[in-house]
């Protein structure tokens, strides 16, 4: 159940990303010629790229593929750490988006965790002595 919540969560994200970048291509925010050019067709093909991998993590999580579940508590704890400076600076004021924020932040920990505690392993390892 876990691990089809966590790779349902980054098709959701894969989801996203295409819909960002389609957006910008949508919008013609993408110039078509001079120096800015390379920067935003950047933002258009990394959103898309990374949505693809994503959805291959996803696929591989449904899978029970080893590589998968190393690639998704990578991406999970690395968008993590990135949103914890965040989750700092913003704390100064106690609202409800840093409530959230912090709550985000123990659910990317906990999947991590989910990902990376024994039974899960032991799922993931089924898989492969099996086949």
């Amino acid at each position: 159940m876990g691990i089809t919540a966590i790779a349902t969560l980054l098709f959701l994200a894969s989801l996203l990303m295409w819909v960002r970048a389609l957006s910008a291509i949508r919008a013609h925010a993408v110039p078509t010629g001079g120096d800015f050019f390379r920067l935003s067709i950047l933002s258009v093909i990394f959103p898309l790229v990374f949505g693809v991998f994503l959805a291959l993590v996803g696929v591989g999580l449904l899978r029970l593929r080893n590589w998968a579940r190393f690639a998704a508590m990578l991406i999970i704890f690395v968008g993590a750490g990135a949103e914890l400076p965040l989750l700092v600076r913003a704390a100064t004021h106690f609202d409800w988006r840093v409530f959230l924020g912090a709550v985000e932040f123990l659910a990317r920990l906990l999947a991590v965790w989910y990902l990376f505690r024994s039974a899960s392993v032991d799922h993931f390892l089924k898989r492969t002595s099996t086949a």
